[in-house]
């Protein structure tokens, strides 16, 4: 019993090793194997070094097969959005606090961006924006079309400047 135990382990060691050994596909996907008179077929590992006997006929065939013409052309998509046109940009120097300042598109054009900034008197240099700055959307029919701007406070050396940018969409 115990001889055979060991056989049976040794015969599983080989079986193993071997086919860890075994590279069937090959590395490049190719498959090769041996055909015989009968039709039947036998798969060998030919990186390995095996061969068909001389009766049988060697066959070979890729794993992912070679590349397809290219398809037709389909259809074209849909038509994408129009993009912006007559970007224009409006802004506002507004020096006082406690007060509203509003800035307008024209000519049916939407406000798509506001923003704020302080610019010091005397240098023209951008100050950090107050936070207290207010700005909301002016809606006409559901559409921005302006910012207002609600100031708090003022600068002794600074004032605020609006800006919006309107554009026509489509």
């Amino acid at each position: 019993m115990r001889r055979t135990l060991i056989a049976a382990a040794g015969l599983l060691v080989l079986v193993a090793g071997g086919a860890a050994w075994a590279t069937i596909p090959a590395a490049d996907g190719t498959f090769t194997a041996c055909v015989k008179a009968d039709g039947t077929l036998r798969l060998v590992d030919a990186e390995a070094g095996a061969t068909c006997k001389a009766s049988e006929q060697p066959v070979t065939w890729s794993k992912t097969g070679p590349t397809g013409p290219t398809g037709p052309q389909g259809p074209p998509g849909p038509q994408g959005p129009s993009g912006l046109s007559n970007v224009q940009h409006v802004g506002h120097d507004f020096f006082g606090p406690g007060q509203f300042a509003g800035l307008n598109c024209s000519g049916g054009q939407t406000a798509i961006d506001a923003s704020a900034e302080v610019v010091d008197n005397n240098t023209g240099e951008m100050l950090p924006v107050d936070p207290r700055v207010g700005v909301e959307p002016v809606l006409t029919a559901g559409r921005p079309t302006g910012y207002r701007f609600a100031v708090e406070t003022s600068f002794s050396s600074g004032h605020h400047r609006f800006h919006i940018t309107c554009a026509t969409t489509s």
